[in-house]
């Protein structure tokens, strides 16, 4: 469930996807199972979750060193 949330959420931010496309990427869900997973993952964030946190950070600096040779997305 978190790595569902978390790849919705990482698509979300990056801009590149509507919500429709993330949740047909992500198992033919629709838009507003992506809006649920954004906010389960801000609230979560918000609140430094022992599991969510570590993993997004991590995710996050990934995502940003890769694209920065690129001039791509960041998070």
């Amino acid at each position: 469930m978190y790595a569902r949330h978390l790849l919705a959420y990482c698509l979300y931010k990056t801009g590149a996807f509507s919500l429709n496309d993330i949740g047909l990427k992500i198992g033919g869900r629709n838009h507003a199972t992506i809006i649920n997973s954004k906010e389960v993952v801000e609230d979560l964030l918000s609140v430094k979750d022992d599991i969510m946190y570590p993993l997004y950070l991590k995710i996050k600096h990934l995502i940003n060193e890769n694209n920065t040779s690129r001039g791509s997305y960041k998070l």
